[in-house]
């Protein structure tokens, strides 16, 4: 879990600074859409988790949100979190009582912007620049 936060981490420094991060597995492209934080000051970025009551892989997810959003891991960002229950794991006999039609459309929105064949889960999408895969400890590219 701490190499995952770590990435994360990492990805959201490297977007506000304009970089590129990459590595062998090429976790994650940063494309900043946004200008750095002057001096003393805190950039908002939003980090957004697609999650399921139903998903197994979602659980080290959830926790990975809490974290960052328990935790000022880097002191120029205020991480701004979110999390979207959606309803494609539901079926007849059990629903995620927290899922949302709404929030699987704009995950599909998300799937559309970043040219992916499906949604899925669990995935989180920091500042509406970049996607990860929530729970692959040191991979998180989607």
């Amino acid at each position: 879990m701490n190499v995952f936060i770590g990435i994360l981490t990492l990805a959201v420094s490297a977007w506000m600074t304009g970089c590129s991060v990459t590595n062998a597995e090429r976790i994650v492209d940063i494309a900043p859409s946004a200008t750095p934080a002057v001096h003393g000051e805190t950039t908002p970025v939003l980090v957004e988790l697609f999650t399921s009551e139903g998903c197994s892989n979602c659980p080290p997810a959830d926790k990975v949100l809490t974290i960052l959003q328990n935790n000022r891991l880097n002191p120029t960002a205020d991480v701004i979190t979110l999390g979207f229950h959606v309803d494609y794991w539901d079926s007849s006999s059990w629903k995620d009582h927290f899922s949302s039609a709404e929030f699987t459309r704009r995950q599909e929105a998300y799937a559309s912007h970043f040219g992916l064949d499906s949604a899925y889960t669990p995935q989180m999408v920091v500042d509406g620049t970049t996607q990860l895969v929530g729970s692959q400890r040191g991979r998180g590219y989607g």
